[in-house]
């Protein structure tokens, strides 16, 4: 897994997860409740390079105390150890079932972070997960099984599901950049003539189960300090577009703003007058550098529901912010997304002009290829 396909669980917490805040009433005699959070992507398949599909599933609790400080309680969070099993089920085109057990693992290092801001907590730095090292065929639908077992009798006492279609990019494709060019793309967001910034027009075509799309930017450059070069990069979001449709096959416009885009740089990258900038890493094509990658995510129909639910603009002083599930008996969210990234897109010679004299990068000291 690459650490672009990370940030869809920190990066990506803007389309993708960072509305993963979700209230839940309990009325009445408490009961056990899965509360789920997974997203299937392609690209994690070990075939692929992945590391398998991670699974966050935990259980409702009730008590009087802070629900931030009981969640600390692994008890009031988790189902006992060994009293789940948990199966990713394969869907065949003629009503087949193959279910895949999955295994927990543990991971470490989330950051509890605060209670009382907006941002998405985890609570405590080592969080139980579920795995799967099944390899998803992109052409079927995958649903999560979720048991509770009595350890008596091994008699299922509970059970919860989900459902989901699969979004796959190897079906997407660059059009500007194009990614089926032999030589490489150029971004000319400058004319020098008359010291104005332009659009660069990004098209893409869409693929089928993905309504909702972001285009994340990530620049190179190379910071020499004391003789010291050092690779470095800044990956920011540049545009958002939902409710695409979930047929696929259309060509969709993005206009990134030039002067967004040197704006941003100049932000991202503080001034230090004893470091040299040099734009770009080596990159596929070796006469040109690799000055900036385009990268686009994509997410299915369920995740596109999540996020508008759960999107400030679904709230208002008098009507609290409703509940979104798509688990069966259960709380949460199952649904697909993936990325593609085109690598390599060199700047022209007078965006290279506007990076190294702009009023947004002055300071920066950045400089072309010697």
């Amino acid at each position: 897994m690459d650490m672009f396909q990370r940030t869809f669980l920190g990066l990506l917490a803007t389309m993708l997860l960072n509305s993963c805040s979700t209230e839940f009433d309990l009325v009445g005699e408490y009961q056990d409740r899965a509360v789920v959070y997974g997203l299937l992507d392609p690209n994690d398949n070990p075939a692929n390079g992945g590391d398998g599909h991670l699974f966050r599933i935990q259980k409702t609790f009730l008590g009087q105390a802070s629900a931030y400080d009981m969640a600390l309680v692994p008890d009031s969070s988790y189902f006992p150890y060994g009293s789940l099993k948990v199966n990713l089920v394969e869907y065949g085109s003629n009503g087949s079932q193959a279910r895949f057990a999955m295994d927990t693992t543990s991971i470490d290092n989330k950051d509890p972070g605060n209670p009382d801001d907006d941002d998405f907590d985890f609570f405590g730095g080592r969080q139980r997960l579920y795995l799967s090292g099944h390899d998803l065929d992109p052409s079927k639908e995958y649903g999560l099984e979720i048991l509770k077992i009595d350890p008596n009798t091994q008699d299922t006492v509970y059970r919860a599901d989900a459902r989901t279609a699969i979004v796959n990019a190897s079906n997407f494709k660059f059009e500007n950049p194009n990614s089926n060019s032999p030589v490489p793309q150029q971004m000319d967001i400058y004319n020098a003539s008359i010291q104005t910034f332009k659009d660069y027009n990004m098209r893409f075509k869409t693929v089928a189960n993905a309504p909702i799309y972001e285009v994340w930017l990530r620049f190179h450059y190379r910071e020499v300090i004391n003789g010291v070069e050092t690779p470095k990069s800044i990956l920011w979001l540049a545009a958002r577009l939902d409710k695409l449709g979930t047929s696929g096959n259309q060509t969709t416009q993005v206009p990134l703003s030039g002067e967004s885009i040197i704006r941003r740089i100049g932000e991202m990258v503080a001034a230090n007058a004893d470091a040299v900038r040099i734009i770009g890493i080596p990159g596929p094509f070796p006469n040109n550098t690799r000055d900036l990658d385009v990268m686009v995510l994509m997410g299915g129909q369920n995740l596109a529901d999540f996020i508008e639910i759960n999107s400030t603009s679904n709230t208002s002083a008098v009507q609290d912010k409703p509940t979104y599930s798509n688990i069966d008996n259960g709380l949460g969210l199952f649904s697909s997304r993936t990325s593609s990234t085109y690598e390599g897109v060199y700047f022209s010679i007078s965006t290279l002009n506007a990076l190294e004299s702009s009023q947004y990068t002055a300071g920066r000291n950045f400089m072309r290829e010697p």
